[in-house]
């Protein structure tokens, strides 16, 4: 879906041959921003669970 969004003709030198790569990139991108913010959600959790145990 990013790939038919975005230009990439603007930043990537025929993006028709570079397909394969591009999908491998935003497939990697998208892993580490998953990552991140699962990463983020799961230390909010935690921070309110210990805020909660510390009040009580």
């Amino acid at each position: 879906m990013l790939i038919s969004l975005f230009d990439w003709a603007k930043i990537i030198k025929n993006p028709i041959e570079n397909t394969g790569k591009l999908k491998l990139f935003l497939l990697f991108i998208s892993i580490a921003l998953g990552y991140l913010i699962s990463s983020f959600v799961l230390a909010v959790l935690a921070f309110g669970q210990n805020m909660a145990s510390s009040i009580s």
